[in-house]
């Protein structure tokens, strides 16, 4: 008898997810798997008991693995979710009259966020911001111009990076 285990690792839009079968089969078996991607189009793939799939879109997947052998047909059924990455930008074009000023980041995702800033020199990690738009204060007390580089944004439970304008700085 067939046992159904199919287990799927997380994944980030874009990258590949593991689809995999860890019971046993009998020799011979065949392996069918049922891709359905967000909106509902299907991608059948005939293959063995690991599927490596590429999750271009954000949305939930669901994979259908039906095993047959000689004398038995199962079907094991997973699914896996890809949210959108979390993004920021940092606005605005912004010249510092005094000796510090604000600079305003708008975030999108799930709060809290963690967001990475250079100013070419250091490198700040700024932790647990609950809001959007966020206000960080930035100082100069020598009054020279410097650019404020986006690094980095990641948003509560999530590994995968998040996304923002190719040129993030102020």
């Amino acid at each position: 008898e067939m046992a159904c285990d199919l287990v799927a690792e997380k994944a980030c839009s874009g990258e590949s997810v593991l689809f995999s079968y860890s019971g046993m089969v009998s020799t011979g078996a065949i392996f069918n798997w049922i891709i359905t991607i967000p909106g509902g189009d299907q991608v059948n793939i005939t293959g063995g008991d690991t599927l490596i799939y590429n999750l271009d879109s954000v949305g939930c997947y669901r994979a259908s693995l039906t095993i047959t052998d000689d004398s038995t047909s199962i079907t094991c059924i997973d699914s896996i979710c890809v949210d959108p990455p979390a993004t920021a930008s940092i606005c605005c074009d912004g010249v510092i009259c005094e000796d510090c000023g604000d600079i305003m980041f708008t975030l999108t995702g799930n709060a809290p966020w963690t967001i990475v800033l250079s100013n070419g020199v250091t490198i700040d990690t700024i932790s647990g911001i609950l809001t959007s738009p966020y206000f960080h204060e930035v100082c100069q007390p020598d009054g020279s111009s410097v650019f404020y580089t986006l690094l980095e944004v990641t948003e509560f439970g999530s590994v995968c990076p998040g996304v923002f304008p190719t040129f993030p700085q102020i």
